[in-house]
């Protein structure tokens, strides 16, 4: 992973496990339609993200009153202000760094995954999905 993040000129900065637990159950409560979250969740405490992003459990369950596609792979000068934020990137190696939205992009488009960018837990996230597009989530206040 290391190797992954010095090309791409990202420093590892890992976040504490309670602050990715966080942004991660957050955003499973709060962007994913309701009959499905448990689920997710447990597949996430038992065999974490990569099994539940890998598996399909978690884009076809996106709440899309909240989360909106973008199929056009949004370019960093494209991505929407509010969510040029510090925060926190989950993805099949990478379990709680602290980056910017435009390295995150970098990190998740290199290694092909389905790779979660929380700004703000249950509030503020970014799904990318390099096949498809990039999902915006954003909850209201």
């Amino acid at each position: 992973m290391r190797d992954d993040l010095t090309r791409l000129g990202i420093a590892l900065a890992p976040v504490e496990q309670s602050t990715t637990e966080l942004h991660l159950h957050s955003f499973v409560d709060r962007f994913l339609v309701e009959p499905t979250r448990v689920r997710v969740r447990n597949v996430i405490r038992r065999q974490g993200w990569r099994a539940a992003a890998s598996r399909g459990l978690v884009l076809p369950r996106l709440d899309t009153q909240l989360c909106v596609l973008d199929e056009r792979h949004s370019r960093p000068d494209e991505f929407p202000p509010q969510y040029r934020r510090a925060g926190v990137y989950i993805d099949d190696e990478a379990l709680g760094l602290s980056m910017t939205l435009e390295q995150a992009s970098r990190l998740s488009q290199k290694r092909g995954v389905v790779g979660l960018y929380s700004i703000e837990p249950g509030r503020l996230a970014v799904l990318f999905n390099n096949e498809w597009g990039v999902w915006y989530c954003c909850a209201p206040d």
